[in-house]
């Protein structure tokens, strides 16, 4: 098993340029740059293998440790990673800020596998049986936030910007997970968790559009409530 790096910035012509092999046989592989990491399999021994990619030569190995149960999905963000189960029913978050280092520091009981994992904003997506939300920002002490249900078993998802697309058994799911991501009413796109005039010009654009992340006070209708209560969101800020 290896790695393989390809560079894609022609998509006509992409072209490999780096290459590594790897201790074991890789099942997935999530990136947060500049460092990839490989779950990994051999026989009964599960693991996830951490490289340096930022190179442009051949990625540079950093770590391994040891998974207590056969991985499926992985993402990482912000040095967090977050692992699910193929047949389990546990998730595993790992502390990887030291890519070098990375620390096993909780098992999640979800009450089902972790087929694919998706983080943004410190919020992990675990697909499997149906969605379960929860809040990773501290990798010792995870939260559940929310599970929200599909019509069968979820497989795989992606999440973009605010849209969660889930696949399950029997078609597609989409989901809008703003509630999740937003720091405040006011923080409309991202990078999520700090405000800026992106958010501003967001609002602005949502409200002419009349869609429904502009609908600050719930009721449904948009008007200059919910203007004032956008400009008082914004000016507090994020909570810390």
């Amino acid at each position: 098993s290896s790695l393989l790096l390809h560079d894609i910035s022609d998509p006509l012509a992409p072209a490999s340029y780096a290459y590594a092999a790897l201790p074991a046989s890789a099942i997935r592989i999530a990136v947060d740059w500049p460092h990839a990491y490989i779950t990994m399999t051999e026989g009964v021994d599960w693991s996830m293998a951490t490289y340096d990619i930022r190179s442009g030569g051949a990625p540079v190995f950093e770590s391994m440790i040891m998974l207590p149960f056969e991985p499926a999905g992985i993402a990482v963000d912000n040095g967090v990673a977050v692992i699910g189960s193929r047949a389990g029913l546990e998730i595993a978050v790992l502390d990887v800020s030291n890519p070098a280092v990375p620390r096993l520091a909780e098992l999640v009981d979800i009450g089902g596998p972790g087929l694919d994992v998706e983080i943004a904003a410190g919020k992990a997506f675990v697909v499997g049986s149906g969605v379960t939300v929860l809040d990773v920002r501290s990798p010792d002490l995870p939260r559940f936030v929310s599970r929200l249900d599909t019509l069968g078993p979820a497989t795989s998802a992606d999440l973009s910007d605010t849209m969660l697309y889930v696949a399950d058994e029997t078609g597609l799911v989409m989901f809008d997970v703003w509630t999740f991501l937003a720091c405040t009413p006011a923080d409309q796109t991202s990078p999520f968790g700090q405000l800026s005039g992106q958010d501003v010009g967001a609002f602005a654009q949502s409200f002419v559009d009349q869609c429904g992340h502009a609908d600050i006070d719930g009721d449904g209708l948009f008007g200059l409530g919910d203007v004032v209560q956008f400009v008082e969101w914004f000016t507090t800020g994020c909570p810390d």
